[in-house]
């Protein structure tokens, strides 16, 4: 059995002001943070368009059957549904960044929906999981 390893760094900043004088958070990891789980042996990860106007598009999840980590991106407001539940995460980016969702949890199946009438968007994602 191998194990599928999967790197991030995590630093965030809220300031009160535009010096950021003024913190009201702040959680920094100096150094990359690895995490090794027995619970991810395989790993998707793709690039993909979704129209506008789209309700419940597909995210191929590839080999994984049970995902334990998910790593989102989008250039546009998308809603995400795990396990075809009803419940959605919204993501929305702000002007000229992209939103972002790094989760680890347990999911079988990711849908995404795009509101918008006149924008495509481009979702980026890591699926990691058991086979």
């Amino acid at each position: 059995m191998s194990t599928y390893r999967v790197k991030h760094s995590l630093a965030i900043l809220a300031s009160l002001d535009a010096d950021e004088k003024l913190i009201g958070f702040e959680r920094s990891e100096k150094t990359t943070i690895q995490t090794i789980r027995a619970d991810t042996e395989v790993g998707k990860s793709d690039t993909r368009v979704i129209p506008k106007n789209t309700v419940d598009a597909v995210l191929e999840l590839g080999g994984v059957t049970t995902a334990a980590v998910l790593y989102i991106e989008t250039d546009q407001a998308l809603t995400l549904k795990l396990n075809s539940g009803v419940q959605v995460f919204k993501l929305t980016p702000t002007t000229g960044a992209k939103a972002k969702l790094f989760w680890e949890g347990e999911f079988t199946s990711l849908k995404v929906s795009n509101p918008s009438t006149t924008v495509d968007a481009i979702v980026t994602y890591l699926v990691a999981g058991a086979p």
